[in-house]
């Protein structure tokens, strides 16, 4: 008759977020049914605020407790309560098959990348409501490993939102920090030259907005490959050097707005000056898959910029 620790970690993350999201509207509903103390009109605000959230807490309250009972008669292994019950239904399953595999972080990837392409925020629409959870609760069981004296080599899981921070997200969204730099310094237009100048503070804080409405990526046929496919090769490298122990596995969710080779500082711990090194290579390797298909549009405005001198 103990609280268990473990749940107050990594596996009751999503019985944190249930609890939060039913909590709330059953808290409405009390509300909107009349099912509170009313105090009189003289009593101040703080205090009558304090006595209305009396009964609806009791409710909830109530309710939870009951619930945390009637699920120990479902036939299933393991089950002593809520926390016992979602984390074998819903997480445990939903980390080995959509968190915690490479195919799926990729996955994810790529259709960020698209909704982006059509002018739609990836992140916010794919990344954040569907794998955030399950990536934080990877991240979360990372730091618990650490924390009991595993070697940053061997922690749990290689997938989690400090890998998805640090390494696809090198510039932003498709990882276009090399494509700012080479802007910046090799363009031809002046329009893309000036581009650069603006976006590359920003964009190495990953925000990359200046580049993804200014090149534009939005539906832009000539940037749709390598603004996908950079992501991919980058977390795919990444990966790779991760199993093999180059890299360490990450434990550290920095939070947006981190500039590059910091946040790798930041996520790999002792170790890492690693990916701090390998966030530069990132850099590098972005530019080489961005450059070819950027020289396109380059030469279109270069050659567009010297027909309006003409004119002039």
């Amino acid at each position: 008759n103990v609280l268990q620790f473990e749940f107050l970690g990594a596996k009751g993350l999503f019985v944190a977020i249930i609890v939060a999201l039913l909590s709330t509207v059953i808290y409405a509903k009390c509300l909107d049914k009349g099912l509170s103390i009313k105090m009189p009109d003289g009593v101040p605000p703080t205090v009558t605020k304090s006595f209305a959230g009396l009964v609806p807490g009791f409710v909830i309250i109530t309710v939870f407790m009951l619930l945390d009972r009637l699920v120990t008669l479902i036939p299933m292994n393991g089950v002593s309560g809520i926390h016992t019950f979602i984390y074998s239904l819903v997480q445990a399953p939903m980390e080995a098959f959509l968190g915690n595999n490479i195919f799926s972080f990729l996955f994810a990837i790529v259709i960020a990348q698209l909704l982006w392409f059509f002018g739609v925020h990836g992140i916010n629409a794919v990344i954040i409501p569907l794998f955030f959870p399950l990536w934080t609760s990877l991240t979360t069981a990372n730091i618990e490993a650490m924390n009991a004296g595993v070697s940053l080599y061997e922690l749990p899981n290689i997938i989690n939102r400090a890998f998805f921070s640090c390494y696809p997200l090198v510039g932003g969204s498709g990882a276009t920090l090399g494509l700012c730099i080479y802007m910046l310094l090799k363009s031809k237009s002046k329009q893309y030259k000036t581009l650069g100048k603006l976006a590359v503070a920003a964009n190495v804080c990953g925000i990359n907005e200046p580049l993804v409405f200014g090149v534009p990526m939005v539906l832009n046929p000539y940037m749709a490959i390598p603004w996908i496919v950079t992501p991919i090769v980058i977390s795919g490298v990444a990966y790779f050097l991760t199993t093999i122990n180059i890299l360490p596995r990450l434990t550290t969710m920095v939070p947006l707005g981190t500039p590059v080779i910091m946040s790798g500082l930041l996520a790999g711990g002792t170790e890492g000056w690693r990916v701090a090194i390998f966030q530069v290579l990132a850099i590098a390797l972005s530019a080489a898959i961005y450059i070819p298909f950027f020289k396109v549009i380059d030469k279109q405005g270069y050659e567009a910029e010297l027909e309006a001198e003409k004119i002039a």
